[in-house]
């Protein structure tokens, strides 16, 4: 454009998630979902150290005072929706929720996701299954056992975080 702009800012997107929830006091979390799923929490003025596949990052900077954060994430929701999606389970991986309560339960249908879907710099890709498909599963089942599949992951990542810090319920925010 013909002259320097100046930058006053830098944040990743579970940082600006964190903040822009107001999520100021130590201890406040947001999970924020989209193409991964990824739970942020408030650290205060000192990083807590890695644990159980939770990572110390600084969450901001602001008049020399930092802020730190922890974050862990289940990293391929959006591409096991969009796998849904490629192969006829849903029309688009928004509408997941609606198909999914078109049944009272998952049928007994269980999705086991592999670990991490995407593929890995070799160019390999994880298998995920699908277990407990009988004569009366529907698209209906299979959708919602992904859904659940996905649910309980980013809910073991909240047990972990609440088994090892001082936090309590009232202290998450979701955001979509």
């Amino acid at each position: 454009i013909g002259f320097p702009i100046p930058i006053h800012a830098l944040v990743g997107d579970q940082q600006a998630s964190l903040f822009g929830a107001g999520c100021f006091k130590k201890y406040d979390m947001t999970c924020t979902m989209g193409t991964g799923s990824f739970l942020t929490m408030n650290t205060g003025n000192s990083p807590f150290g890695a644990y159980s596949g939770f990572y110390p990052l600084v969450g901001w900077t602001i008049s020399s005072e930092t802020t730190y954060i922890i974050e862990g994430g289940v990293h391929d929701v959006g591409t096991v929706l969009s796998w849904a999606s490629n192969i006829g389970l849903v029309d688009i991986p928004e509408n997941s929720d609606k198909i999914a309560l078109n049944v009272p339960d998952n049928g007994n249908v269980y999705f086991l996701p592999g670990a991490n879907v995407s593929k890995h710099s070799k160019g390999e890709a994880f298998s995920s299954s699908f277990t407990g498909i009988a004569t009366h599963t529907s698209k209906e089942h299979l959708v919602r056992s992904i859904l659940e599949a996905l649910s309980f992951q980013v809910c073991e990542l909240y047990k972990i975080v609440q088994s090892k810090y001082e936090i309590c319920r009232d202290s998450l925010f979701c955001v979509a």
